[in-house]
C-alpha cells in the first residue's frame, strides 16, 4: 500500500484523477487497500497517534493504540519565548514503535472526507507519532 506522497507521485502530481480531486482518489485508495495489522495514523489537531488496525468492515476500521517512544538520542531542545519556552528541534522528531495489547481501541468510521475518528480527526496510512512540545 502506497503512502499519500507516494501515491502523489506515481499519479504524476495530478490533481484531478477521473473527476475527482487527488486528495478524494487517495481516500479510496487508502479505503479499498487498508487492511488488519497495517500501521496508521490518527491525527489530532496538532499531535498525531499511532495505531494498528486489528478488525476492519467495508466502512468501519478498529484500530488500537502502539506503544510509541522516542528513538535514541532525541530529547526537545528548549528556547524562552512564546507562552514560556519554544521546543526548537519538534521537527526533528523520531519514534519507535511497538505492538500494545493494552493499547487504547477506537473505531474509524468512513465518510466523505475518508475515514475519521471521533468525527472529525483523519486517518491516515503508516506510523507517524508526533507530539507538538509547542502547545
Amino acid at each position: 500500500m502506497m503512502t499519500f506522497p507516494e501515491f502523489r507521485e506515481a499519479h504524476d502530481y495530478e490533481t484531478n484523477i477521473n473527476g475527482m480531486d487527488i486528495h478524494e482518489a487517495y481516500d479510496l485508495y487508502f479505503k479499498d487497500n487498508v487492511k488488519v495489522g497495517d500501521g496508521v495514523t490518527v491525527h489530532l489537531w496538532s499531535d498525531s497517534h499511532a495505531y494498528t488496525v486489528i478488525r476492519r468492515t467495508a466502512n468501519t476500521l478498529t484500530l488500537r493504540r502502539c506503544k510509541a517512544t522516542h528513538a535514541d538520542g532525541w530529547k526537545p531542545e528548549y528556547i524562552p519565548g512564546g507562552f514560556s519556552v519554544i521546543c526548537i528541534n519538534d521537527g526533528d522528531q523520531r519514534w519507535q514503535y511497538e505492538e500494545d495489547e493494552d493499547g487504547e481501541i477506537v473505531k474509524a468510521n468512513w465518510s466523505k472526507r475518508g475515514f475519521r475518528v471521533y468525527g472529525s480527526c483523519y486517518v491516515t496510512y503508516g506510523r507517524h507519532e508526533y507530539y507538538d512540545y509547542n502547545f
